[in-house]
């Protein structure tokens, strides 16, 4: 399918006006509120992220501490 130039060019100015808005949300008063929150939850999710792995980590390690004192019991025994 071949599309006319007029297609193109209306295509092209929805996707202008699209993103004029979002440009011109982020730069009102309103929108600066908006991109602070979008930055906190980014940064938020960030932290989580990483407590997460802290807390697989060390599950994790005192899982194969305990698996190694059961181990060392069992030699002793």
């Amino acid at each position: 399918m071949e599309l006319s130039v007029w297609h193109v060019k209306s295509e092209n100015n929805a996707n202008i006006k699209a993103l004029l808005f979002f440009f011109n949300l982020f730069n009102t008063h309103s929108g600066c509120k908006v991109r602070k929150k979008l930055v906190t939850l980014r940064s938020k999710r960030r932290k989580n992220a990483l407590r997460r792995k802290i807390l697989n980590v060390s599950a994790s390690d005192e899982r194969s501490k305990a698996v190694k004192k059961v181990i060392f019991i069992k030699l002793l025994i």
